[in-house]
């Protein structure tokens, strides 16, 4: 099949919600979930959006697996169902499962083999795969690269898969690509335009990061302190905001990249008028529904 005719059999549109999509998936269903506490376990129980946690109250039955091992054993003294396990190494379970989902996990793989071996042994009679993986067609993605001449990338990925490769992939170990749908964006240009060597967005943690001492030419260190005296004068006459809260370098920083964000992002929006893109150019990340053959 013609790789037009594989996307146009397959891709399904609107983009969907991560999160709302697996779960409506899920319900109802034996789940199994791939690289379940996603960052860490602080960071599992703050955040409102794990997706494990909310996969209890829709699916029948949920097992997690996760190689954190430390993450493991303090989430399942919290009462969770997880497993400390490596999913690309040999790993027998005594079950198998309807739904298989692996989010943003096979771009941090090395061992595809292992992965697709132990995915065979796990799926039941018709059930599924949900594999999330970063779309490298990404229109944002490209362009960061053009006007930074650096790669947005989490530095645990280990590759780039798109629709087509996947398939290609996952057909070599008995699995086709059933459906694909593309994820609404969690991030847009404008918001990492401010990336330097000075300064980066550490994916890992959700927060800037000044990396050594800023070198600030003489036309920015004006704009730094007009922007401050500014912040200053709409605190004073709205009386809504703390100055104190910005005016120290590092919050100065804050307000200068929330500027340089929004400027940038009316600039983005209009250039886009003239660039040549499809669909498959617009969204972040996909996923890819697999059935074993």
């Amino acid at each position: 099949m013609a790789n037009f005719e594989f996307l146009e059999s397959r891709l399904k549109f609107p983009a969907v919600d991560r999160v709302a999509f697996v779960l409506s998936r899920c319900c109802g269903k034996k789940v199994l979930d791939l690289g379940c506490v996603q960052h860490s376990s602080e960071w599992a129980i703050r955040s409102p959006n794990w997706l494990h946690k909310k996969l209890y109250h829709v699916a029948s039955y949920v097992l997690g697996i996760d190689y954190l091992k430390h993450d493991v054993e303090k989430l399942k003294r919290l009462g969770f169902n997880i497993i400390f396990g490596d999913v690309t190494k040999p790993l027998h379970l005594d079950e198998k499962f309807d739904v298989i989902i692996a989010g943003n996990l096979i771009e941090h793989l090395a061992n595809f083999e292992g992965f697709f071996n132990n995915l065979k042994s796990w799926i039941s009679h018709g059930g599924e795969v949900c594999i999330s993986t970063a779309n490298p067609f990404y229109m944002d993605q490209y362009f960061y690269s053009a006007f930074k001449n650096s790669i947005v990338i989490n530095p645990e990925h280990t590759c780039w898969l798109d629709p087509i490769a996947l398939n290609q992939l996952s057909e070599r170990f008995s699995f086709t690509t059933a459906e694909i749908y593309f994820i609404k964006n969690s991030w847009n240009l404008g918001f990492l335009i401010s990336e330097s060597k000075n300064q980066i967005y550490d994916m890992f943690h959700g927060k800037w990061v000044r990396i050594g001492s800023p070198r600030i030419g003489v036309i920015r260190r004006i704009f730094r302190k007009r922007l401050t005296l500014f912040y200053f004068l709409l605190c004073r006459v709205t009386s809504k905001y703390d100055f104190n809260k910005y005016k120290d370098p590092v919050r100065v920083d804050m307000l200068e990249r929330l500027i340089v964000e929004k400027l940038f992002q009316i600039f983005w929006n209009f250039y886009k008028l003239f660039i040549i893109k499809s669909d498959i150019n617009k969204y972040e990340l996909y996923i890819s529904v697999l059935k074993f053959k």
